[in-house]
């Protein structure tokens, strides 16, 4: 049986079924003060059951530049992307731009409703630190494809992905720290990390796992601790400490 690719909806047809103008429906996704909170809400889940994207490239045509620049990240919570923020805005402002910074609490769906509210309101482009939870990168690939710039920084997608990255060396910077540890006679390292499946923490895990390795000593699975929360929960890390400290000496 031949399967027919569906054809995507476009604003003229959630005006068509909700019963409104398609100015109505633009200016809901943008979240315009002009609006009704109850016809932003009729819009907003009309058009996320249908899976509705705005054609970016379509748009930047047709308006001028928002001069905004929408951010997600896991928590501000996390003293990392509090510095990061910080550096962001320092130079978003220089350029007369602004931020639009939302938090997705380590939830992959909260994440992506966060990235696509803002492509509805029209940033002139995304910087996003992946959440932990994030297995599914389609819906960027298409963001990216309908011509959004696209930014990741430190917890980025995988190769696959053609788009821009900022990060750092955390290999290197793995390894160091465990070879200082080494260095000084220490031969019991442990390591607390991030959720498996994270670039930073596969990256850094190499790292740790090479200087141990140069040192003859085994990686012990026991000494490596998850902490899904990335940092974010005290309880979590400090269950993960409490679990090292009752390993047998």
């Amino acid at each position: 049986m031949e399967h027919k690719k569906m054809t995507p909806i476009t604003m003229k047809d959630i005006a068509r079924q909700l019963g409104v103008s398609v100015s109505t429906v633009s200016r809901a996704l943008r979240d315009s003060y002009m609006i009704s909170p109850e016809t932003k809400k009729k819009v907003l889940e009309f058009a996320t059951a249908s899976h509705f994207r705005p054609n970016v490239s379509a748009q930047n045509l047709k308006n001028k530049p928002s001069k905004t620049i929408g951010v997600s990240i896991s928590s501000m919570q996390i003293g990392f992307f509090s510095a990061v923020l910080s550096g962001m805005e320092s130079a978003a402002s220089q350029k007369e731009y602004q931020l639009i910074i939302s938090q997705c609490g380590e939830s992959a769906q909260q994440e992506r409703n966060n990235i696509e509210t803002l492509q509805w309101r029209g940033v002139d482009g995304l910087l996003v630190s992946l959440s932990s939870a994030t297995t599914d990168f389609s819906y960027l690939q298409l963001l990216l494809e309908d011509g959004l710039p696209i930014v990741f920084f430190d917890r980025v997608p995988p190769p696959g992905l053609q788009a821009c990255r900022v990060i750092s060396d955390n290999i290197q910077g793995a390894y160091d720290l465990t070879r200082a540890l080494l260095q000084k006679g220490y031969t019991r390292i442990a390591q607390v990390t991030s959720q498996p499946g994270l670039s930073i923490t596969t990256e850094r895990l190499q790292g740790y796992s090479r200087a141990l390795a140069e040192a003859g000593l085994p990686l012990l699975p026991e000494y490596i601790c998850y902490c899904p929360q990335g940092g974010r929960s005290e309880a979590e890390t400090i269950q993960a400490l409490e679990a090292l400290f009752a390993l047998p000496q």
